[in-house]
């Protein structure tokens, strides 16, 4: 696996990027689009340094920022992403979703678990 990007949960995605270029230097944004297989509202910043911060708003992220609680998931690419899922789940992790077609990824296959290290999602990247 590796590291691909961090979600990070918010209320306004437009506020949210402002933030987002005045302190951490934003290089460029994806457009923000709804993925109704999450629910929400995302968008991908990539920051001057490459890293990924992926921006998600709506329904699926409304408990985490009424706590404030704002680091949403930690992402990594895998090769076969039914593999990777079954040795999570052999090693007493959750599956919360299946593998579905994400519409940031351009139709590669995510995933999201519930780890000992939180929730991680995997996106599928058939060149590992």
């Amino acid at each position: 696996m590796k590291f691909h990007h961090i979600g990070i949960a918010c209320r306004d995605i437009e506020e949210a990027k402002q933030y987002f270029y005045m302190h951490f230097g934003v290089e460029k944004e994806s457009e923000v689009i709804f993925d109704e297989w999450q629910d929400a509202d995302i968008c991908m910043l990539t920051m001057k340094e490459g890293n990924l911060i992926e921006l998600v708003s709506g329904k699926t992220v409304e408990t985490r920022v009424k706590r404030k609680h704002y680091l949403y998931h930690v992402c990594y690419t895998t090769g076969s992403i039914n593999n990777k899922i079954k040795e999570f789940v052999d090693a007493g992790d959750m599956l919360v979703k299946e593998p579905r077609p994400a519409k940031l990824f351009n139709g590669q296959k995510v995933a999201f678990l519930m780890t000992r290290s939180g929730l991680i999602e995997l996106l599928e990247n058939e060149e590992q």
